[in-house]
Parts: structure tokens; C-alpha cells; sequence
């Protein structure tokens, strides 16, 4: 099992956060409300095969050979067998003379070695209503048997789109949200907050 390069320890300036994946079946230490953000977006996309917390810490040497320690926030496993690393840091800060500096000298090593390397901060984290979307069917993912009965009957029987609406008077609610949070029924989660109303239709990729 993967453990963080270090300890992530309680301060006065950190949001410490447990965020139970499902993907990685475990729970995750997080240093803030925005990693645990972004942890959402990485569960949700399906080219993610796996991805790990604080996953090794580095050396680096600028062009003074000063050492600079730089642990990244996460290392994210593709299926196609891609590597890349991720900082979650909030814009103004990524954007320091001190950041930007460490960043290019990371990026410039994990690409030696044909990984990636990404900053992330607020701007693409926080887009709503999709992170609000992510939020609320998160939790419908801890429940690991989906009903796959359910959406081949609905397959069967159901011409797509429908409003939601329409499959809630006659299916289980909890087994419909299921099959929304396991991406087998799709909306415009990105744009659209979700309501009984929605329109959907069935992934059937």
C-alpha cells in the first residue's frame, strides 16, 4: 500500500481533511478543502486508474545548486500507463516568485523520466454548478453494488432523454443516483445543477 513521502501534521494554517476515496478504496489525508476538491474530479474521471497523496518527496538543485525539498500534492496514474504529478495551490500563491520557481525546476525533472506535471488552483477546481454536481453524488458512490438490472429495465423500456422526473415515479430513487454517480446515466453535470427536472440518458459506451 502507497504511504505519503511525509506526515501530514494539524497547524493553525492548514485544513487537515479525510476524504474517503472510493477509487483507491481507503481514506485520504488531504492538507486542504481544495486538494479534497480536486480528489472529486480525479474519482469522477474514468482515464484515472489510481492516484496518491504526498507521494514521494524530491531534491532539486537550481542553477546556483541550492537545494530546494518539493513534495508534490499528488501522483496520478492513467489508464493508458501516463504519469503525472499535481500541485493543488490556490492562484495567487502558485504564482509567487518562490513557487513559480520550485515548479519549473520540478517540471523540469519529472519530464526527464516522461511524466507530467500540473498546477491546479481555484479557478478550474471550483467551476460550478460542476463541483457542487460532484459534491452531491459523491456519496452514492460508497455503495459498490450497483444495480445494473435496474439500468438494463430502464434500457429496455425507456426512450432517451427523459427528465428525471419521469424515472423517479417508477424507479428506486437511491438506485437511480446510483447509476448517476457511476456515470451509467448522464446529465449536463459541467453546466447544469442537477434537479428533478434535469434531462438525461443513458451512457451506454
Amino acid at each position: 500500500m502507497h504511504s505519503p513521502a511525509r506526515k501530514i501534521k494539524k497547524s493553525s494554517v492548514k485544513n487537515i481533511v479525510r476524504f474517503p476515496s472510493s477509487k483507491n478504496n481507503r481514506t485520504l489525508l488531504l492538507e486542504s478543502i481544495l486538494e479534497s476538491q480536486f480528489a472529486l474530479f480525479l474519482e469522477y474521471d474514468n482515464s484515472v486508474e489510481a492516484y496518491y497523496e504526498q507521494p514521494e518527496t524530491f531534491l532539486l538543485l537550481d542553477e546556483n545548486s541550492k537545494k530546494h525539498k518539493y513534495t508534490p500534492d499528488f501522483l496520478v496514474i492513467f489508464e493508458n500507463g501516463s504519469r503525472k504529478y499535481i500541485e493543488v495551490k490556490p492562484k495567487e500563491k502558485s504564482e509567487s516568485l518562490k513557487y513559480t520557481k520550485i515548479f519549473r525546476l520540478f517540471e523540469q525533472r519529472v519530464t526527464q523520466s516522461g511524466d507530467s506535471f500540473e498546477v491546479m488552483n481555484e479557478e478550474f477546481i471550483q467551476q460550478e454548478p460542476f463541483l457542487q454536481n460532484l459534491k452531491y453524488f459523491y456519496r452514492f458512490r460508497n455503495f459498490k453494488n450497483v444495480n445494473m438490472e435496474l439500468f438494463e429495465e430502464i434500457s429496455s423500456n425507456i426512450k432517451m432523454p427523459v427528465h428525471f422526473k419521469a424515472l423517479s415515479e417508477h424507479y428506486d430513487l437511491k438506485s437511480l443516483y446510483q447509476l448517476i454517480a457511476f456515470g451509467y446515466i448522464k446529465f449536463d453535470i459541467k453546466n447544469q445543477p442537477f434537479s428533478i427536472n434535469a434531462e438525461v440518458w443513458l451512457n451506454e459506451q
